[in-house]
């Protein structure tokens, strides 16, 4: 027996003023794979163009590199470490890709401008990383700090949410709110067409001004927003507010977003969504494969994994809640979940090396590849790891993803998918939870555990190329203690060629 109830609590929203009301709908089918097809949205490509399509192509087949203050020499991000790092990331050869600025790129969020002191020269730093071989994205948000360059003008122009102020009727007020290192912050308020336009127009002085390649939004969560707020618009659903975001900057031509921190539905190509960020522990490198497999089900085929080792690092003797949140970048979280992460530290902390190399060998598996932590950081082994993964991903693995990536668009599968997706009806594709598909081609056995160089691996029915030695096996059986040495990944091909 079900039982369902609609409640309405303190909900923070204050324009929303109808009825309580629930819809459920349920489906069945032969089997969950059945149900999962007629759910499945089938028209993804409806609105895209080619160039979209190839844009996403080209995000799947090189890394991003998410630069922080915290990962450039002596903490400060300025042209003279920007460079310096671009130089370590390019000198083992593995010069492609987007360098991803986070937010401390301006004095102040949402100056939309570069920060003057520390960026004198930008054009050309931004030409000497492209001589490298790399593009530039920049990360933005919807929020305004009251110090930046844009506070007064938009006051002038309206372009803030507001709330009524204490004891007016009428009166409405900046609605303030903080976000992550900004104490003191406003929210643009998307739902006025005169502050899309000038979010456009800034964007594209923005773009021109540095040659910006792309954009990563960064929008945090509902719970970053004010405490009260009125929209211009009503919305049904303050969540409404990221898709109207992502529309609007939809028409800044040849840039586009590359990724976002959180969608209520997927976005369109090229945009990926972030998974939630995890902490350098074990158990969140167990974790990815669930949420990723969890996302794609719910209707976001195209995700990034995070950035390899971990966006957060933890103390070895703590817990969860005794952290320091270092990694703003591909992933993002609220200030209301940073400030639960403190841990002093010195130096330059680094995830540990056996956690690292396992992560490094599953995200190249995965749709995005992301960096914050270099390889060369850590010795001439990894470097090694990490190249011979970009050969693999690029020689073997990418047709696939891009197949993958092609078939979501019209059939609303996922890239990744869990093993049921291909034996609906196999009891053991529908318990096993450590191994994944890329469209149902190549399947991934990766090594999630400290100190273990074995592991059993369930192979669906079907004829199968094991790529660690090329040999061929029937599946619907299990490989029992799999050996799999610290630099390797187990992984295998089903021997029936897509189309």
């Amino acid at each position: 027996m079900m039982c369902f109830a609609a409640r309405k609590d303190d909900f923070a929203y204050p324009d929303y003023e109808g009825p309580n009301i629930l819809n459920y709908t349920f489906c069945t089918g032969e089997n969950i794979r059945d149900v999962f097809t007629q759910l499945a949205d089938k028209e993804i490509w409806d609105g895209l163009t080619h160039e979209d399509v190839h844009m996403a192509h080209a995000i799947a087949a090189s890394p991003i590199w998410n630069i922080l203050p915290e990962t450039l020499q002596f903490g400060n991000m300025t042209e003279a470490s920007l460079l310096n790092h671009t130089d370590l990331i390019a000198s083992p050869h593995l010069s492609e890709g987007y360098i991803l600025l986070d937010e401390t790129w301006q004095k102040h969020m949402g100056d939309l401008e570069m920060d003057p002191k520390r960026f004198q020269n930008m054009e050309e730093t931004v030409n000497i990383t492209r001589r490298r071989g790399f593009k530039i994205a920049l990360t933005i948000q919807p929020y305004f700090a009251t110090e930046s360059l844009n506070y007064i003008k938009g006051l002038e122009k309206n372009l803030w949410v507001t709330q009524k102020l204490p004891g007016s009727k009428n009166r409405l007020v900046p609605a303030l709110t903080s976000y992550k290192k900004t104490s003191s912050a406003v929210l643009l308020d998307i739902t006025k067409k005169v502050a899309r336009v000038w979010i456009q127009r800034k964007l594209h002085e923005l773009i021109r001004k540095y040659g910006v390649d792309a954009l990563f939004i960064d929008f945090g969560s509902t719970q970053d927003f004010p405490q009260h707020y009125n929209f211009g618009e009503i919305l049904s659903s303050p969540d409404e507010y990221k898709e109207i975001f992502m529309k609007s900057i939809k028409s800044l031509g040849r840039v586009v977003a590359i990724g976002t921190t959180s969608a209520t539905k997927s976005p369109k190509l090229p945009t990926f969504v972030s998974m939630s960020p995890s902490a350098s522990t074990w158990e969140s490198l167990q974790s990815v494969i669930p949420n990723i497999l969890s996302m794609g089900v719910a209707g976001f085929p195209f995700i990034s994994p995070g950035v390899i080792g971990g966006d957060f690092l933890v103390k070895p003797d703590s817990d969860i809640e005794n952290i320091e949140y270092l990694t703003n970048g591909f992933n993002a979280v609220s200030a209301e979940s940073a400030a639960l992460r403190k841990l002093e530290v010195t130096g330059k902390p680094m995830p540990d090396r056996e956690l690292y190399i396992r992560w490094l060998e599953l995200v190249h598996f995965l749709p995005v590849v992301s960096y914050t932590y270099l390889p060369s950081e850590y010795d001439a082994q990894v470097v090694q790891l990490a190249q011979e993964l970009k050969n693999i991903r690029k020689d073997k693995l990418y047709r696939y993803i891009k197949i993958a990536i092609n078939d979501a668009l019209t059939t609303g599968l996922p890239i990744i998918r869990p093993l049921w997706m291909s034996e609906p009806t196999d009891i053991n594709c529908l318990k096993v939870s450590d191994e994944f598909t890329i469209g149902g081609y190549i399947l991934v056995a990766p090594i999630l555990m400290p100190n273990v160089t074995e592991r059993e691996i369930y192979l669906p029915r079907g004829k199968w190329r094991d790529e660690m030695d090329g040999s061929s096996t029937k599946g619907e059986r299990w490989i029992h203690h799999y050996k799999l040495k610290l630099n390797k990944i187990a992984y295998f091909t089903k021997l029936e060629d897509p189309t």
